[in-house]
């Protein structure tokens, strides 16, 4: 027998309560969520970003109806379960520009902690307009930070000003090195606090929900991505399955991510939740967000486009690493993994 969908969120008159009684508060993440949810933050992000009406990447109400075997308008033509014809993803939303930023090495050093004990060195009175601690998301007008040591710093310092890097932030001096360098003897440290600060605090400017922990951290995520969107909240999302904004992915900078083709998996009859078949040009999985650099970048991606709230899942790991430091964090959720063989919650997640 077929399925019915519920009634659309959409309509005023839908959720009556004979249509649909309320969920416990126990059906939702053990009743946890409306209390680490609470009306503040909600409150707080829907004030700050503009209304938005939720959308759908692929499929419409008609697609959708046609999959579960019910075509509306047609109570027994359409129910062979030949699925009807998706419709392309939706546009990008219109965003603003994000804001153009621009300030010396040495100035930028100055103004955040432990900045005094850094050596601005060459790079002192050169202008970067980005951070980044990876040299393939750099972009031109970049300070890299990178901590890597021997080989392997002239190697990524070499990537990083092929892309447009225009300074770097490390540990130890590099002969003939193709960049500026700055130096500090925990240039990560330091990076992450030069990103959040060069990008005006992003995290500040949003309602921010942290996972941390072992399994279940993405599905906690998504949930709470949901509430926001629902409550009408332009929510960016930094999440191992991807950066978002929205229903518009998002790359490594924080920036629209824009497929080089179509994809030729959105007219298959599929049953999961992402369409997994691999095809050139397919949004890359993102790596999971390991630093204060690339947390602090995407959310400012976020945050210049209008963003109100933000939903981040980091690791165990991530975290005891310093990812988090100098973010905002209005909530923050632990959610519970098993121990490690010396007793510690196990960072694996």
């Amino acid at each position: 027998m077929a399925a019915s969908l519920p009634p659309s969120p959409d309509d005023d008159d839908a959720f009556r309560d004979d249509d649909l009684a309320p969920a416990d508060d126990d059906d939702v993440l053990g009743g946890d969520l409306p209390g680490l949810l609470d009306a503040a933050v909600v409150g707080a992000a829907a004030d700050a970003a503009p209304t938005v009406a939720r959308r759908r990447r692929s499929f419409d109400d008609d697609t959708l109806l046609a999959y579960v075997g019910l075509p509306e308008g047609d109570e027994g033509g359409a129910g062979d379960g030949v699925p009807a014809a998706a419709d392309d993803a939706p546009p990008p939303m219109d965003y603003p520009e994000p804001p153009l930023r621009s300030e010396t090495v040495a100035d930028l050093l100055a103004r955040v902690p432990g900045g005094e004990f850094a050596d601005p060195g060459d790079a002192a009175g050169v202008a970067v307009s980005g951070v980044d601690d990876d040299a393939a998301c750099a972009q031109p007008g970049d300070l890299f930070v990178c901590a890597l040591t021997g080989p392997a710093l002239e190697a990524a310092l070499a990537d990083a000003a092929a892309a447009g890097a225009v300074a770097a932030l490390v540990s130890e001096p590099v002969p003939n090195a193709p960049l500026p360098l700055a130096f500090s003897a925990a240039p990560a440290t330091l990076g992450g606090a030069a990103a959040h600060a060069l990008y005006g605090h992003p995290t500040a400017a949003l309602a921010t929900v942290l996972y941390v922990g072992g399994p279940g951290k993405t599905t906690a995520a998504w949930l709470t991505r949901g509430v926001l969107e629902e409550a009408g909240c332009l929510t960016g999302m930094l999440g191992s399955l991807e950066y978002a904004l929205h229903a518009d992915r998002l790359d490594g900078t924080g920036a629209p991510w824009v497929p080089t083709e179509a994809d030729p998996t959105l007219d298959r009859d599929c049953s999961t939740a992402f369409h997994v078949a691999p095809h050139v040009g397919k949004y890359p999985q993102p790596a999971r967000v390991t630093s204060a650099v690339r947390l602090a970048r995407v959310a400012a991606g976020c945050a210049d486009r209008g963003a109100g709230a933000a939903v981040l899942e980091l690791s165990a790991a991530a975290v005891a690493v310093g990812a988090a430091l100098g973010a905002s964090i209005d909530v923050a959720v632990f959610v519970g993994s098993p121990l490690a063989d010396d007793g510690t919650p196990d960072s694996a997640g």
